[in-house]
């Protein structure tokens, strides 16, 4: 995975978080840490109840994403905290007592760093308006070009017709000098 540009990396970050949302889990942050840690460019965390779901939900992770080709580099833990390592992306499942006792949100939270579902679903609504914008104004600056082209070559057709009815008035003229 280290071909992975950073738009690449940021959308699989944004993908983990929201293929453990649609499991109904509790808490999903995801942290940009490139600028903290060389370790990783995203960090998924999620806070599920107990044991079980972490593994569950860290099964469905694996499955899932190796469903379209990516695989962890490697998965660790299988109780209360589980990781599993993207290269770019590591995730973090944890139940709220490893939460409670590591800190990670106090330890890789800087205060700008850190994105909640609620956030990430208005940052990709945003972006898919932005592309919208961007997608009718290239459609409007295409059909402007069209009707240039258009007006164009209606010009042109005009010019070369006039040119041909000259050139017979011409014709005409010479020959009714000539007779």
């Amino acid at each position: 995975m280290k071909d992975l540009v950073p738009s690449e990396m940021r959308d699989l970050a944004i993908a983990i978080c929201k293929l453990a949302d649609s499991k109904k889990i509790d808490n999903v942050e995801l942290y940009r840490v490139s600028h903290l840690s060389n370790i990783a460019d995203y960090f998924v965390m999620a806070t599920v109840s107990n044991a079980t779901l972490a593994k569950s939900l860290a099964d469905f992770l694996e499955e899932s994403l190796e469903k379209k080709g990516i695989r962890p580099l490697r998965r660790d833990g299988a109780t209360e905290w589980i990781v599993l390592d993207y290269d770019f992306v590591i995730v973090h499942i944890f139940t709220p007592e490893v939460q409670t006792f590591y800190r990670f949100d106090k330890l890789w939270n800087d205060g700008k760093n850190v994105y909640s579902m609620q956030v990430i679903d208005k940052l990709l609504e945003k972006e898919q308006k932005n592309e919208q914008i961007k997608a009718e104004k290239e459609k409007k600056a295409e059909k402007q070009k069209q009707e240039k082209a258009d007006k164009l070559s209606k010009q042109a057709q005009t010019k070369e017709s006039k040119t041909k009815e000259k050139a017979k008035s011409v014709k005409a003229e010479k020959k009714n000098k000539k007779a």
